[in-house]
C-alpha cells in the first residue's frame, strides 16, 4: 500500500526475509520484530531497493529511497 500511495511500483517475487527476533512494544509486550528487504521501481524502468520492519502486525519503519528527479539541462547562464 505504502508503494500505491508514493506512486512506485513493487516488483513482485522480490521479498525476502532477513531478521526475526523478539522485541517489546510500547506496552512491554514481547512481539516478533520481522524485517523484510524487497525492490521497487519509480519510473518502471529501474530497480531500487527497500526494507520494511513489523513490530507484531505493526508497521514500525519502512524504507524507501526517495525519487530521483533530473533537472534538465537549459544551457542558460545566469548574470
Amino acid at each position: 500500500r505504502a508503494c500505491q500511495d508514493d506512486a512506485l511500483q513493487f516488483l513482485d517475487e522480490t521479498v525476502v526475509g532477513t531478521s526475526v527476533r523478539l522485541a517489546r512494544d510500547d506496552a512491554g509486550r514481547l512481539r516478533l520484530r520481522r524485517v523484510y528487504s524487497f525492490e521497487y521501481s519509480d519510473t518502471g524502468n529501474d530497480r531500487r531497493s527497500g526494507s520494511v520492519t513489523l513490530l507484531g502486525h505493526d508497521v514500525e519503519f519502512l524504507h524507501v529511497r526517495p525519487h530521483l528527479y533530473v533537472i534538465p539541462n537549459t544551457h542558460e547562464t545566469l548574470h
